[in-house]
């Protein structure tokens, strides 16, 4: 195998699309008008899934360019840690 090339995550274009921002916005409303406590759980259910699943994703598409002989340094890509009653 050919020596890996060690890529900035800065260097890919990771800025999100303008439907991924309404998605979000139209997410974050939801969450804000959410009146029942229910609701909310199963709306933070559903969007801990997702986030998995794109975790997932991301992954698999390293391992594709891992063969490609580019390496992203892991800490870049892993799931961010959640504070207890954070923003």
């Amino acid at each position: 195998m050919e020596d890996l090339v060690v890529v900035p995550l800065q260097n890919f274009d990771i800025t999100p699309t303008v439907n991924d921002l309404f998605w979000k916005e139209k997410n974050k409303r939801l969450i804000e008008e959410c009146g029942s406590v229910k609701q909310l759980q199963e709306i933070a259910c559903l969007l801990l899934d997702i986030a998995t699943q794109r975790q997932g994703v991301i992954k698999g598409l390293m391992k594709q360019v891992l063969l490609q002989g580019i390496k992203i340094d892991e800490k870049e890509v892993m799931n961010p840690v959640l504070e207890k009653g954070g923003a």
